[in-house]
């Protein structure tokens, strides 16, 4: 997976534990997650920013970049690369 701030490849982080998208919806006054696989960015794009094993951002709120996943990365691209020139 890459960043989909600069591109570069994400690394392995600390395990955490977040509330999925699924939890969040089918149960959400759960109170306790387990550790979970957690991706950084290897620039530090986003000081709280991680990324799931499935692209899925948490952290901080970067409305419209999308998905850490190579598929989505080209077109992310494109969108922060404007964002940061302004």
């Amino acid at each position: 997976m890459r960043c989909p701030r600069c591109g570069m490849e994400l690394v392995r982080g600390e395990p955490k534990e977040y509330e999925t998208l699924s939890e969040h919806v089918s149960n959400p006054n759960q109170e306790e997650y387990p550790l979970r696989a957690t991706y950084a960015c290897p620039a530090g794009c986003g000081n709280n920013t991680f990324w799931d094993p499935d692209g899925a951002e948490y952290g901080r709120n970067f409305p419209g970049l999308g998905s850490a996943r190579d598929s989505f990365a080209e077109a992310s691209d494109a969108r922060v690369a404007a964002e940061m020139a302004k």
